[in-house]
């Protein structure tokens, strides 16, 4: 008889220890909200994403122009390329670490027990809140993939990284020798077309008919401006090559004095060596967009954006350093200083424009990455031909005036900025058509944290309705156990 008093006060014991169903939900419905705080306040549309790549891209471009006219430092220091990598590093570190102490202060304020049964709360349930906080903190920090996952990701990471500092730096080279008009419609003609051969050649993606037209359109729109911007380079040639001849308008010009522009134009070697840098670096950027589509293909739809760029900008700074340290250093004085005391420019001016671009530039780094990400390579390159008729447009609206006029407005650059739009809407209208389902990458999965905290209150309920203490004698076992193999293969 005293047995039998004893199991039963036992197996009232460990009823009253176990919570009931219905707080198990509200407490696990609590930490589901909680935890998904930070998730929510970054889930954007996709659309957005791409209206902030084009607006930080065409804010990009009038801030160098900004550098250019400044004319601090010669362009052979890079050290504007520096400047993007180091702020690079430095803010996505911050992201992260930020992002990382966010999802903690959510985890243990999720975990501190609430209610009158707070005391006696079960293993189980703290456990989960345990479980729930780290796979959080997993997803934050980039997952944790398998050894052979880890490995392809950290080889395509520094691929990228290096990638990324080569064709930046060729970039940074074309836009200082041809000049900022000619270079970015030579980057954007020309990465158009590398971004469909190296996405059909590498990828093995092909378009539809619509996507094709507007790309189309788009290359149409480029060769209208490019057109344009010939012609004025060929103007200011004859102007120089025959100054008595080539005074009025281009139209003037004998077939004579226009080859012999030509001629002139093809000799100067700044301007090809500069051309053929944008050309080279299109096709480096055009690689790096396939080799960002493999990562995340690689990393899963929960790759963390602010770790990869703080990974491939510890890189880039790294080679801009060591540059800094054998070329810039040891001619500081005649490329930086002497320059600086010619136009009569303080520190301080200098360091707050380089310091907003390199702010900048982090941003627009980020949202590529999800752009990438989530639409392509060819989205990118979309973008950006969509981005040099911004340009020209802001340019012509900010830079327009008699020592400039290379930058206003003209009916060429008017019309192809239209053409340009045209493709740019049609490709993305027949983009959204494409397919019934979304792809992989535009749909994140089912969190687990909803999952672990489904399986924590059924186990929960089960043992709530054990009919003595065999039943409960696993109640504090943490249910990671149970767990492991089923999100293992997510991780």
């Amino acid at each position: 008889m005293r047995k039998d008093l004893t199991r039963r006060r036992v197996t009232i014991d460990n009823r009253a220890k176990t919570p009931r169903k219905a707080e198990v939900d509200e407490e696990n419905e609590t930490i589901r909200m909680q935890s998904s705080e930070t998730t929510i306040k970054w889930s954007l549309p996709v659309e957005a994403y791409g209206f902030g790549y084009l607006l930080t891209g065409t804010t990009l471009a009038v801030l160098g122009q900004l550098v250019t006219n400044q004319g601090a430092t010669d362009p052979a220091t890079q050290l504007i390329a520096w400047t993007k990598y180091f702020c690079t590093f430095v803010l996505s570190l911050t992201i992260q670490l930020v992002s990382r102490w966010s999802v903690e202060n959510g985890g243990s304020t999720s975990a501190a027990p609430s209610g009158p049964h707070s005391s006696t709360a079960a293993p189980a349930t703290q456990s989960s809140v345990v479980y729930a906080t780290t796979s959080t903190l997993m997803k934050a920090s980039g997952g944790a993939p398998s050894v052979g996952t880890s490995r392809k990701a950290a080889w395509l990471t520094a691929a990228v990284g290096l990638l990324d500092t080569l064709s930046y730096s060729l970039n940074c080279l074309g836009f200082a020798l041809c000049g900022s008009a000619l270079s970015m419609v030579v980057f954007a003609a020309s990465g158009q077309v590398f971004t469909a051969v190296t996405r059909r050649a590498l990828l093995h993606k092909t378009m539809t008919a619509g996507q094709i037209a507007g790309v189309g359109l788009v290359v149409v729109g480029l060769i209208v401006r490019s057109a344009g911007k010939i012609r004025e380079a060929l103007t200011a040639a004859a102007a120089a090559t025959f100054p008595h001849t080539a005074s009025g308008d281009a139209t003037t010009a004998t077939a004579t004095l226009t080859a012999a522009a030509v001629a002139r134009m093809v000799s100067d070697r700044d301007i090809t060596l500069g051309v053929a840098l944008i050309v080279l670096s299109a096709f480096g950027y055009s690689l790096l967009g396939c080799l960002y589509e493999w990562l995340s293909a690689v990393r899963g739809p929960d790759m963390s954006h602010a770790q990869v760029a703080t990974s491939t900008s510890l890189i880039g700074l790294v080679a801009t350093s060591v540059y800094q340290l054998t070329y810039t250093r040891p001619r500081w004085q005649e490329l930086v200083a002497d320059r600086m005391a010619q136009r009569g420019l303080g520190w301080w001016p200098v360091v707050r424009l380089y310091g907003v671009f390199g702010a900048l530039f982090t941003l627009h780094g980020l949202v590529q990455g999800v752009v990438l990400q989530r639409s392509g390579a060819t989205a990118v390159g979309i973008i950006s031909a969509m981005r040099a008729s911004a340009v020209a447009l802001a340019s012509g609206v900010l830079f327009c005036g008699p020592q400039a006029p290379q930058q206003c407005l003209t009916p060429i650059s008017t019309a192809s900025a239209g053409i340009v739009t045209a493709g740019a809407l049609i490709w993305t209208l027949t983009g959204a058509r494409k397919s019934a389902s979304p792809p992989l990458s535009s749909a994140p999965p089912p969190s687990p944290l909803a999952a672990s905290t489904t399986a924590t209150a059924t186990a929960t309920a089960e043992a709530t309705a054990a009919p003595d203490d065999v039943g409960c004698r696993g109640c504090d076992r943490r249910p990671e156990d149970a767990l492991d193999h089923k999100y293992g293969k997510h991780h």
